[in-house]
């Protein structure tokens, strides 16, 4: 991959983690998905694991199909090109449902292992 740029990390001491490396998957200039646009057509997918190894692929490889297997569109705002955002219809946690009353609101990727929602959208 010509002019791309990857970096290592032996002490990312601001997360809290057991394993060493960040990759940067959002649609800013210097992430790697961005970098590897034209090769792999922007497109990745991932899942993880709770007790074991996960997989991320690239490309044409990113299509994620199968048995119960369920996916939900991104998009992207101009405003803020580098997160990526979901319409979503209600959110539940525990036995908590909030619905959107057919006004969607999004969540952003804070490119973090975290995601964030907008709490002002939902009230």
């Amino acid at each position: 991959m010509p002019e791309t740029v990857i970096g290592c990390s032996h002490n990312s001491s601001v997360f809290q983690t057991t394993g060493s490396g960040i990759v940067g998957l959002s649609w800013d200039r210097s992430s790697l998905i961005s970098q590897m646009g034209k090769n792999m057509h922007g497109a990745f997918s991932f899942c993880l694991s709770p007790g074991g190894t996960s997989k991320i692929n690239f490309g044409s490889n990113a299509i994620v199909s199968g048995n119960g297997t369920v996916s939900t569109p991104m998009f992207l705002k101009k405003a803020k090109p580098g997160f990526y955002y979901l319409n979503l219809d209600a959110v539940s946690v525990g036995e908590t449902r909030v619905e959107t009353l057919g006004t969607p609101f999004h969540a952003v990727d804070s490119n973090m292992i975290n995601c964030m929602l907008l709490a002002h959208e939902l009230l």
